[in-house]
């Protein structure tokens, strides 16, 4: 449970664009929300601007990068790493759609965590090199891929142009203090013709429109930007990659959103809650109840939300064009 002492956590804030969109370029982005660290239940609110053009949104005040390591740590590495280490058909749809473009050659995974997507290409025609912050969990990663992996910010990263056929970056985007930068660098790395294939959360799923600042996709302050379908291609376009597809998937939030919603309730009435950090093995009854909502709601819910194309994470593949002779 958060205590006091947690009211005195003070990061030093760098101002991202106040108003200009770095995705489409329109110029008076508007207050959006404001929104809580969840996953901690800490105090402060983060105001989050959003462009009215193609609904990116950030927050207006980010930790300063060398302080993000405070809210992030090993209970959150190990809600990320866990379900691609224990379920590894949590990686056969972007995988497949991969395949579909790109069958062999040189990968490098962005944010490549322990290396779980990376060994479901492990033997298979893949040179297999990856970029992770946390130099432990990296260490994971070459063990159990042998894959080449390079600690620190993408940004420094010293991979030469022309590199990599394929580039893969799974919920990382969101994090990172300047996305554009980092889809240049990853244009600048692909050979010609070389695919960049990512998710992360929308901003204009349903979920989003229904839970507010409740819905963990937002996942403040981690999450730096929010992006929509409209947004994520502009971007992608402005550093020169080409769209091959952009939808939505079958992810669906709605059972941590609601216990984000819980959790404020409860606060709000002084009484204690449980952070997600500090998560507690659940009763089988508890268990049972959840399956059934899952079955009788969750489930329905997301198909009607991807057959909407609103569903609560975007998957997209760019493609580098061809150098023209």
């Amino acid at each position: 449970m958060y205590s006091v002492a947690d009211h005195d956590i003070k990061v030093a804030a760098v101002p991202l664009p106040s108003r200009a969109c770095p995705a489409c370029g329109y110029g008076n982005a508007k207050p959006f929300l404001r929104s809580r660290d969840w996953f901690f239940l800490r105090p402060p609110m983060y105001q989050l601007l959003r462009c009215a053009s193609c609904h990116l949104s950030w927050l207006q005040d980010a930790p300063q990068p060398q302080a993000m390591a405070c809210h992030y740590g090993a209970d959150y590495d190990r809600m990320i790493t866990t379900p691609g280490d224990l379920y590894p058909h949590h990686w056969d749809l972007v995988r497949n759609k991969l395949l579909q473009y790109v069958q062999s050659g040189s990968i490098l995974d962005i944010g490549c965590s322990s290396g779980s997507f990376l060994r479901t290409l492990k033997g298979h025609g893949w040179n297999l090199y990856g970029i992770e912050m946390s130099a432990a969990v990296a260490d994971q990663a070459r063990a159990s891929t042998a894959a080449e992996v390079f600690v620190g910010d993408v940004l420094d990263a010293p991979f030469a142009d022309n590199k990599f056929d394929a580039i893969s970056g799974f919920h990382v985007l969101e994090h990172m203090h300047d996305p554009r930068r980092v889809m240049a660098r990853a244009f600048s790395w692909l050979k010609p013709g070389g695919i960049f294939t990512l998710t992360l959360p929308n901003i204009d799923s349903l979920e989003a429109h229904i839970f507010g600042r409740y819905w963990f996709g937002l996942d403040a302050p981690r999450h730096l930007w929010h992006f929509s379908p409209r947004a994520l291609s502009a971007m992608a376009s402005s550093v020169g990659f080409e769209a091959v597809e952009i939808s939505t998937t079958r992810s669906c939030y709605i059972e941590d959103s609601i216990r984000n919603s819980v959790a404020d309730a409860k606060l709000r009435c002084g009484i204690s809650a449980v952070p997600p950090s500090q998560g507690r093995a659940q009763a089988l009854p508890f268990k049972i109840m959840r399956k059934a909502f899952r079955l009788v709601f969750v489930y329905t819910f997301r198909e009607l939300a991807v057959a909407a194309g609103a569903g609560a994470d975007l998957h997209a593949v760019f493609r580098k064009p061809q150098s023209k002779a």
